[in-house]
C-alpha cells in the first residue's frame, strides 16, 4: 500500500482534526412525512399534491357606530379598485371620480365619519374660585406719638 501522509503535528491541549465524510454525487434526498413532503424544489404540499392554502386573512378591525370602512369596491360588479392608490368613494380627497359607495374604499380613503367629524372637544372645565374668605379686621391706627420730653424742673 502507498505511504500514507503523516498527521500534522498537535498542539498541546487541542483535539485531532476530524477526518472529512466522503461526498456523495447522489442526488438530494427528500424528507417524506405520512402527510406532507417538503423538497428543495417544491413547496409544502398536501396529501393531494395540491399547495396547501394560505393561512386565513385577520379579521377587519371594527369601528365604532358612525364609522364607514369596508373594502367592498367593485367598478362594475367586478373590478376590484380596492387598494390601487386612488381614493374612489366620492368622500373628500376623492380623484373626483365615484367608483364606490361612501366608505367602501377603505384602503385607499381611509375611514369615513357618517356623522360630523371631528366633534368639537368639550370646553376644559372652569377653575374653581379661591374660597371665600372674611373681610380682614381694619387695621389698627398707628399709636399716638409722644410729644417730646422735657427736661425735668
Amino acid at each position: 500500500p502507498p505511504h500514507a501522509a503523516a498527521p500534522p503535528p498537535r498542539s498541546p491541549g487541542r483535539a485531532p482534526p476530524l477526518p472529512c465524510p466522503a461526498r456523495s454525487h447522489a442526488p438530494p434526498l427528500h424528507t417524506t412525512h405520512a402527510h406532507a413532503t417538503r423538497s428543495a424544489q417544491t413547496p409544502l404540499q398536501n396529501v393531494t399534491g395540491s399547495p396547501s392554502p394560505p393561512p386565513p386573512s385577520p379579521p377587519p378591525p371594527s369601528y365604532p357606530p358612525g364609522v364607514l370602512c369596508s373594502n367592498n369596491c367593485f367598478f362594475f360588479g367586478y373590478y376590484d379598485v380596492n387598494s390601487n392608490g386612488g381614493c374612489e368613494d366620492g368622500g373628500p380627497g376623492s380623484f373626483g371620480r365615484r367608483f364606490c359607495r361612501f366608505g367602501q374604499d377603505c384602503a385607499d380613503c381611509g375611514p369615513r365619519y357618517t356623522l360630523p367629524f371631528p366633534f368639537p372637544p368639550p370646553p376644559p372645565p372652569s377653575l374653581p374660585s379661591p374660597p371665600f374668605l372674611p373681610p380682614s379686621p381694619p387695621s389698627s391706627p398707628p399709636p399716638p406719638q409722644c410729644p417730646p420730653s422735657s427736661p425735668p424742673p
